[in-house]
Parts: C-alpha cells; structure tokens; sequence
C-alpha cells in the first residue's frame, strides 16, 4: 500500500508539471515525426489520413522534481513541416488532445504512470530474484513458513487471547493491551525465541553480500524482510494482530490490507536516533527485537498538523518482543542510543 501511496503521489506531481507545461508553450514550430516516419520506423505500412504522432514517452531522473523528456529512438526526430489535417482523426489511447505541445513534452498521463509503475517495479523485480538467491542459504528455514507463525512467532499471551476470542468468549483487549497514553499502545507480539531467530537471519543475511535495499530514507541500517522472503509469515503476523488493532484503531486499521515490514538498527557509530516524523501508514506496530542497550527509548508528539504537534507527549521505554501501536500521523522520533545494539520489527 505505501508503495501504492509514493506512485500516485509521483504521478499527481508529473500530471501537474504536465498541466503547466501546456499553458506555457502556445501551439507553434511543432517538430514531431509524421504517421508515416513512425510507421515506418516500427515496420508497418503508413495509414492515411495525415496528422502527427506525438512522441509519447517520458521519464523521471534522479531529481524527482525535474522532469526529462526521453525521446523514442526509434523516431527520425527531423524537424518537419506542419500541414493540419483535413479531417480530426481519434486520439488513440494514451495521447495527448493537444498537437502543438513542445518536442518531448506531451508526457501523456497514461504514459507517465505507466512510467512510475516501471520504474517502482525494477527494483521489486531486482530484489525477488534477491530473495530466491538466499533461498538456499536461509538460516531459519521454519521463520519463512507462514503455517508456523502462530505457535513459534507469537507471544504466548496474544495466541491465549486469539484462542480465547476464536472459542467465542468475551475477552476485553485491555487484558492484552496496555494503553501508554493517547492513542499509543503497547502488547506482547513476539516470543523470545522469534526475536533471537530474527536478528540471527538478519545478521545471516548480511554476510552473505546479497543486494538489499534500505528500509526507508531515513534509517542507513536495516532490512526490508518483504526482500528476503518473509512476506508470507509477515502477511500471517498481520492477520493474527487485526483483531487487536482494528478494536483500538476501528476506523484506520478495520480493514488493513497491506504492510511494508522492515528492522531498523541503532548503533553506536552508526545510526544513533531518528529525528521527529510521521509514518506513511494507517496504523505502525513496532516491535523491539533487543539485543542489549541502553536508552535509545521512543519519544512522541501530536498528530501532524495538530496544534501540539511539535510538544513532546510521551516517552515510551521498548522491551523485547513487546510492540508498540500508533497511527502513522503521530509524530515521533527514536532517541538517542547510549550503549549497545537495538534492532526493532517495524510493519
């Protein structure tokens, strides 16, 4: 879902640039290629009727504010005498309505999304064949099994109440759930044993040198677990807590349908703290795997937007296998870290 987000946020922002441009540049001196040149080029036989064929690609650079128009090559990109057609033939899907844009500029909409949705993929794509190399060399295979999660991820207290709840008992969440203070909770997720299971796959990985990507901008040390192939026991840990979230979250977590899950690692040398943010999510759980260390604690604010939200609220103290639950507005920073090593689960 949040990669979902970061694409059509892209998109709105291309289609804006896309709007501007066409105020910009009045119809004149157009140098596209003809019907006829792209036929030709694309070894067919020119249809009549005349008109123009506007290039139709578009790309974004490493600059994601600038745009850059990316010719087809396969276009003899002369500049050619502009005759206006007799009749108006059908704008063919994905094309312009204006004729007279800049070379290279038409950026149709359809094209541009298709473009971010590519460019979102590449590194997807790159990153599955990632998680097939490490296939074999995975340390804890039955991490990787979404059948297993229940009894060998899981908290001993959050299986008893998920049993209870199923059996059809009426069990209060405030058994479970400890309310820290506004709209912050916290609950037993993991079991000892899952953590110590994950922070060894983790540290396996590492040495093996496979490409991974960082969980997010802001954190240098990490790993997105979708990457390595724990989607599907992640997916399994989702479904177990919804119960749970949706009864503190009804209206951002009643209907949860995806999940982008990573750990975080903090550091002496490395990375110490995490400046105040907010989450592109309806609603985080962030789970502290351990290992030793001492403060590195995690500090809130308000809601973005919220007239308190630069005013320090709370300050929540992590214990292994114990997660913490907010929604993705709430602002809120990782302290910073004294001694030792914290890796968290955060989804």
């Amino acid at each position: 879902m949040r990669e979902l987000r970061i694409i059509l946020s892209e998109f709105a922002h291309a289609n804006a640039k896309f709007n501007f441009v066409q105020r910009l540049f009045p119809p004149h001196t157009p140098t596209f290629a003809s019907d006829g040149q792209r036929a030709a080029a694309d070894g067919r036989r020119p249809s009549g009727g005349g008109g123009l064929r506007r290039r139709e690609w578009f790309s974004l650079g490493a600059d994601r504010n600038r745009a850059i128009p990316r010719a087809d090559p396969r276009i003899n990109l002369s500049p050619q005498p502009f005759t206006p057609s007799g009749g108006k033939r059908p704008i063919l899907v994905g094309e312009s309505e204006n004729p007279y844009l800049l070379p290279g500029m038409v950026a149709p909409r359809r094209v541009v999304l298709l473009s971010l949705l590519h460019r979102a993929g590449a590194p997807v794509a790159r990153l599955t064949h990632a998680a097939a190399q490490y296939q074999e060399l995975r340390l804890h295979p039955d991490l990787f099994d979404p059948e297993r999660v229940r009894t060998e991820w899981l908290h001993p207290d959050l299986v008893r109440w998920l049993s209870s709840t199923e059996a059809g008992e009426v069990c209060e969440t405030s058994s479970l759930v400890r309310q820290e203070t506004r709209e912050i909770y916290s609950f037993p997720l993991l079991s000892e044993r899952a953590c110590i299971a994950l922070m060894e796959e983790v540290a396996h990985f590492a040495s093996t040198g496979i490409e991974a990507r960082r969980p997010n901008s802001m954190n240098n040390y990490g790993l997105i677990l979708n990457d390595i192939g724990l989607r599907p026991s992640l997916d399994a840990v989702q479904r177990h807590v919804a119960p749970v979230l949706a009864s503190l979250f009804p209206t951002e977590a009643g209907a949860l349908d995806g999940h982008h899950s990573f750990v975080v690692a903090y550091e002496s040398g490395k990375d110490t703290k995490l400046d105040m943010h907010t989450d592109d999510s309806d609603v985080t759980v962030n789970a502290c795997l351990g290992d030793e260390f001492e403060e590195s604690g995690l500090s809130f604010c308000g809601d973005a937007g919220a007239a308190d939200h630069r005013h320090l609220s709370f300050r929540y103290t992590h214990a292994r296998g114990r997660a913490v639950v907010h929604l993705g507005r709430r602002r809120h920073g990782a302290d910073d870290i004294r001694a030792g090593t914290r890796l968290n689960l955060v989804m």
